[in-house]
Formats: C-alpha cells, sequence, structure tokens
C-alpha cells in the first residue's frame, strides 16, 4: 500500500493528525522502478533527509 497523503510528525518523529502541531513532514513517495524515493522535510521545506525503500508500508 503506497503512501497517498502527507504524513506530518512532531519533534519527537511522532504522527500527528495536522500541519499546525508537525515539525516535520513527508509528502507522498515518488515511485521509480522498484523503489519508493522518500523525502522528509522541515516544515520551512529545508530538507531533512532522503532516502530510497524497497518498503512503501513501513515508517522510516
Amino acid at each position: 500500500m503506497a503512501q497517498n497523503d502527507t504524513l506530518w510528525y512532531n519533534t519527537n518523529w511522532k504522527k500527528v493528525a495536522s500541519k499546525s502541531e508537525a515539525s516535520f513532514f513527508r509528502p507522498p513517495f515518488v515511485v521509480a522502478k522498484d523503489v519508493f524515493k522518500v523525502k522528509d522535510y522541515y516544515m520551512s521545506w529545508n530538507i531533512q533527509i532522503s532516502a530510497t525503500s524497497k518498503y512503501a508500508d513501513k515508517d522510516f
């Protein structure tokens, strides 16, 4: 199951329900061949991490 919505995280990397509670966010994955390209951002849109994964259902 692929991620379709933006995920929001607080300062402890716990998922939160809304953007107003978040310190970080993860837009939907980009699928490239057999891997998922994952990018996490600070709320300022500066990149926090860029990674690839074989698994769409894992939280990184």
